[in-house]
């Protein structure tokens, strides 16, 4: 509770740093996740993601969110892994036109593939796995 009002205090005084470490060792995730994504902090984004248990599915969500937006769909995807989301884990891998890794994880679909593999980011476009224009 002390770390936590510190960490406000140090969040309020614009130092941004301190309060990602004091809510870390507090063990609020989301408010340093929150501030790492608004300060453009991939590295430490990375840092908590990797250190958070696969469990922790609200802050491991917003890590791969902010990592997503910050231009690093790699790691997202490795933060998406780790959470066994495969449906958000396919739609970046269509966004980014990754054919490669989406036909990567055909392996584990256990059947049907998650939606939205055949659509292109919502142009109504269908692909096919090896990345072909599939007729309408």
């Amino acid at each position: 509770m002390l770390i936590t009002k510190q960490a406000d205090w140090a969040r309020n005084i614009k130092e941004p740093k301190a309060a990602v470490e004091m809510y870390i060792s507090a063990g609020e995730h989301v408010k340093a996740i929150e501030i790492c994504g608004d300060h453009g902090w991939v590295d430490t984004l990375i840092d908590i993601a990797r250190k958070l248990d696969k469990a922790e599915c609200e802050p491991l969500l917003l890590c791969a969110t902010y990592l997503k937006k910050l231009d690093s769909p790699g790691y997202a995807a490795e933060t998406y892994l780790k959470m066994g989301d495969l449906k958000s884990l396919v739609q970046l891998h269509v966004e980014t036109q990754r054919w490669d890794e989406v036909r990567g994880k055909q392996a584990s679909w256990a059947g049907a593939p998650p939606e939205p593999w055949d659509t292109w980011a919502g142009t109504g476009t269908l692909w096919g796995l090896r990345g072909e224009k599939l007729p309408p």
